[in-house]
C-alpha cells in the first residue's frame, strides 16, 4: 500500500510497512506541526498580484491548512485570495488598506472562483468556512446575549429582536430606520428621507438609551404655493433660512415639488420664502481677478511686455487704446498669467499700450447649474466686484467653470480687482421652479429630533436628515 495524503489538510497517510526507520519523524511532522498549524497557527500572506492562490503542499507546511490568515499587500489596490477546494475553516484578518476578498478555487493553486467569495474591509477580520465551493460568513446569528463595550460601526443591514443597549458609540453605515412604538402620531424622521412614524415619549425606552433623552418639535401650518420661477411659498409665519420643511396635500402639489419630500427655505420673509432642493452644496473656488499690463495685439495674438498688477487669464475681457470693445483672451499660448503671449478673440492691430483686464470666471470641482443661486465666502480678501455673502445667480456655466450675475439670466459681472488673498468659498443653491396646477388644502411641515445626554443637547435631525450639533432640547425622564 503506498503513502497517500488526506483530502482536507494534505496530512501524510503511511502505508502499511513503508517508510522503516522515518515513520517517527513523518508522524511527529503530522502531529507537531500540520495538526497544530491547522489548529491554531496565524499564517502571514503577503499579496503581490490582484488574483493570488494560498500555497498548498501535502505532508508539508503550507499557507491554506493554517487556522487563521493575516493579509498584506503590495498591490496597492483592492485583491482577492484563493483557498483550495475543500471544507475548511478560517480566521481571516485583512491588515492591508484595500478590500480583500477570499474565495473558494476550482483547483487547488488556481486562482478561478469556484462560487462565492466573502470581501472584507480594509482593517476588519472575519470568521468564514469554504465548504468546497463557495466560501461564506460563519457568523449569521447569535442565540444569546451579545455585549459590545467599545463602539460599534454597522456598515450592512443589522436585524435585532431584542433589545438594542449602546454603552459606547453606535455607528450606524447602512439605513437606520426607527423602531415603531407603541403610541404616539407624532410623523418625524431619522436620518431618512422617508417619514417615519414614532411616538418620541418612548423612544428612548425602546432603544434603551442610558442617560440619554429625545425630545421633538413639530409643526404643521397651511401653505399656499405660487406657480412661478422661482416659487414662492406664502404660510402665517415662515420658518427662518436654511430650515427643512415637507410639504403634503389634500390634493395635488404644483409639478416640482414632490409630498414629504425635503426642501429647504430661502429668502424667507415673515411670510414667505423660496425653497432650494438642498441645504447648499459648499466648493473650494478660484475666482479669475482683473489684471492691468502693458501688451500689443498682432491679428488675434496677445503679447504681454510686463504686468503691473494681477494675474492674467482665460476668459477675461481686455480694454484699453485701439483695443476692439468687448475682445477676451480665449488661450494661454507662451504666458501663464504674467509676461508672454495669448490668443484674443477678435483679430486686430494695437501698438503696445497699457491694457486692463476684468474677471468674473469662477472655476470649481463640479459647476452647478445656470440660474443656481451662488454665494461667495473668503478668509481672506475677494477681488473688487464680489461682495462676500450676496447672493448671485450663475451663468454661462461649464462643467467645471461659470460666471455669475446679480440676476437670474443677467449679464455677468465683471471683476475689477487685480488681488484677492485667503481660502475663497462658493456655495450653491437650485432653486425650485413649479408649474401646472395644483389643487386642495396645501399644508408644510417642520421637525426636529433632539437627542441630549444628561441633560446637554448633543445634536438635532432635520427632515432632510441632516445632523447639528446645536440647538434647545426638551429633556424627559431621569437624565
Amino acid at each position: 500500500m503506498s503513502t497517500t495524503y488526506s483530502q482536507d489538510l494534505r496530512f501524510t497517510l503511511i502505508g502499511n510497512g513503508l517508510e522503516s526507520g522515518t515513520w517517527g519523524d513523518t508522524t511527529n511532522v503530522n502531529i507537531g506541526t500540520l495538526i497544530e498549524d491547522a489548529i491554531s497557527t496565524i499564517t502571514p500572506v503577503s499579496v503581490t498580484s490582484a488574483n493570488q492562490a494560498l500555497t498548498t503542499a501535502n505532508g508539508s507546511a503550507d499557507q491554506a491548512r493554517c487556522a487563521g490568515l493575516e493579509l498584506t499587500t503590495t498591490t496597492v489596490a483592492a485583491f482577492a485570495v484563493y483557498a483550495p477546494p475543500v471544507e475548511k475553516l478560517y480566521v481571516v484578518k485583512n491588515s492591508s488598506a484595500y478590500t480583500a476578498t477570499i474565495y473558494v478555487g476550482t483547483t487547488a493553486g488556481g486562482i478561478i472562483a469556484a462560487g462565492t467569495g466573502v470581501a472584507i474591509p480594509a482593517g476588519k477580520s472575519v470568521l468564514v468556512r469554504s465548504n468546497s465551493v463557495n466560501m461564506v460568513d460563519q457568523l449569521s446569528h447569535i442565540a444569546g446575549d451579545l455585549s459590545i463595550a467599545g463602539n460599534q460601526t454597522v456598515t450592512g443591514n443589522m436585524t435585532v429582536s431584542g433589545t438594542t443597549s449602546f454603552s459606547g458609540s453606535a455607528n450606524l453605515q447602512g439605513t437606520p430606520t426607527a423602531p415603531t412604538a407603541g403610541t404616539g402620531t407624532n410623523t418625524t424622521q431619522i436620518a431618512t428621507t422617508q417619514f417615519v412614524q414614532s411616538a418620541v415619549g418612548s423612544l428612548a425606552s425602546v432603544l434603551n438609551l442610558t442617560n440619554w433623552s429625545i425630545a421633538e418639535t413639530f409643526a404643521n401650518q397651511s401653505a399656499s404655493i405660487t406657480i412661478a420661477t422661482p416659487a414662492v411659498v406664502t404660510v402665517p409665519a415662515a420658518p427662518a433660512n436654511g430650515t427643512a420643511v415637507a410639504f403634503t396635500t389634500t390634493g395635488a402639489l404644483p409639478t416640482g415639488i414632490t409630498a414629504n419630500t425635503p426642501y429647504y427655505v430661502y429668502n424667507r420673509t415673515s411670510t414667505t420664502y423660496n425653497l432650494t432642493t438642498t441645504a447648499g452644496s459648499v466648493q473650494t473656488a478660484t475666482i479669475l481677478a482683473g489684471a492691468s499690463f502693458t501688451g500689443s495685439i498682432s491679428g488675434t495674438t496677445l503679447t504681454v511686455s510686463a504686468v503691473a498688477s494681477g494675474s492674467i487669464g482665460v476668459g477675461q475681457t481686455i480694454s484699453g487704446t485701439g483695443v476692439t470693445a468687448g475682445t477676451t483672451i480665449t488661450a494661454l499660448v507662451t504666458g501663464s498669467g504674467n509676461v508672454g503671449s495669448y490668443t484674443v478673440s477678435a483679430s486686430q492691430t494695437v501698438a503696445s499700450t497699457t491694457i486692463t483686464a476684468t474677471g468674473g470666471t469662477v472655476t470649481v470641482g463640479a459647476a452647478p447649474s445656470n440660474g443656481d443661486i451662488v454665494i461667495f465666502t473668503t478668509t481672506g480678501a475677494l477681488p473688487t466686484g464680489i461682495t462676500s455673502g450676496t447672493t448671485y445667480y450663475v451663468v454661462n456655466r461649464t462643467s467645471t467653470t461659470f460666471q455669475f450675475s446679480a440676476t437670474s439670466g443677467g449679464s455677468a459681472i465683471a471683476v475689477t480687482g487685480t488681488s484677492q488673498s485667503g481660502t475663497q468659498t462658493a456655495t450653491s443653491y437650485t432653486l425650485v421652479n413649479t408649474s401646472g396646477s395644483q389643487s386642495g388644502v396645501q399644508t408644510e411641515t417642520t421637525s426636529k429630533m433632539f437627542f441630549a445626554y444628561k441633560g446637554l443637547n448633543r445634536m438635532s435631525i432635520d427632515l432632510g436628515g441632516n445632523a447639528i450639533m446645536s440647538g434647545n432640547v426638551t429633556g424627559f425622564g431621569t437624565p
